[in-house]
């Protein structure tokens, strides 16, 4: 009985991690800074997602399964002075509307 239970927890496992996304995380460079992002990838409908004016895009990570199971191409990015982008202090002020845009360009 035991090792029918082991069996089956190892098959649910290996279940989920053939079915969870592999995320992709990199950099972009923007005037000021370099903003860190995680993107799934794939060709569904891109969804954005920006956290709080604290925090980072780690905030996001139980939401992740549920958007790209669904379908949907997850991206998130650390806004300038959060998470693991880095910003220039001698560079431009942060400006998240151009940062974005870059996101999406790149």
């Amino acid at each position: 009985m035991k090792s029918a239970l082991a069996f089956a927890v190892i098959a649910a496992s290996c279940a989920f991690a053939q079915s969870a996304p592999k995320m992709q995380e990199g950099f972009v460079e923007v005037p000021g800074a370099k903003i860190f992002y995680k993107d799934s990838g794939g060709r569904g409908v891109p969804v954005i997602f920006l956290h709080a004016f604290t925090g980072s895009a780690e905030v996001w990570e139980k939401q992740i399964p549920a958007f790209t199971k669904a379908g949907y191409r997850f991206i998130a990015y650390d806004r300038r002075g959060w998470g693991r982008t880095v910003a220039d202090p001698k560079g431009p002020a942060s400006n998240t509307p151009d940062d974005l845009l870059a996101l999406i360009d790149y």
